[in-house]
């Protein structure tokens, strides 16, 4: 599971669309004028809110299956 968002541009403004792991896994994405933008987890606040999605996801298939 993985969540997504939308910011902006440091270079033009316009728009980028990102998620929480890319954030963790420090990918490089664009936006959409083609400006690199290099995702940063400086307080690693992203990979632990990608662990809680991770585990979340797992805690729904459980209970799927349990039904």
């Amino acid at each position: 599971m993985d969540l997504d968002f939308t910011t902006e541009c440091p270079e033009c403004g316009a728009p980028v669309k990102a998620s929480i792991g890319a954030v963790a896994k420090g990918q490089t994405v664009r936006c959409s004028r083609g400006h690199r933008i290099a995702m940063e987890d400086k307080d690693g606040g992203a990979r632990k809110a990608q662990r809680s999605l991770n585990r979340m996801e797992r805690a729904f298939k459980k209970i799927g299956r349990i039904r």
